[in-house]
């Protein structure tokens, strides 16, 4: 968890913003079992609500949203990249975890986390 807040702290300080009000960074992650037609693992990067990348393990990186393209580097985002695939792989071992402990491998499951 030292990690994203790390990588939280870097992405606001690099964000070149107009105002020297206070900001929301926040991260919606989804897990989503079993394999339907929708990506297995999604994380959404919000900026004082608003959307600014979308992670999913179908493509394996972020796109952010075009406004914010050239506003910062890359090396914040790889960070987050590289975060985002842990919480999959985190995410692909939990759920198969729990859902043998309470004895519920099938049907749909859905694991959500806020970060932020």
């Amino acid at each position: 968890m030292g990690h994203i807040m790390k990588s939280l702290l870097f992405l606001i300080f690099t964000l070149h913003l107009a105002s020297a009000a206070n900001h929301s960074l926040q991260f919606l992650l989804t897990g989503i079992t079993p394999r339907i037609n929708f990506p297995d693992f999604t994380a959404v990067t919000q900026l004082d609500g608003l959307q600014i990348g979308y992670y999913d393990s179908n493509s394996n990186e972020i796109r952010k949203v075009d406004w914010i393209k050239n506003t910062v580097n890359e090396e914040p985002w790889n960070i987050i990249t590289e975060d985002a695939r842990r919480y999959q792989e985190a995410f692909d071992l939990s759920i198969a975890r729990v859902t043998r402990s309470f004895n519920h491998t099938e049907g749909i499951h859905t694991w959500q986390w806020t970060i932020g």
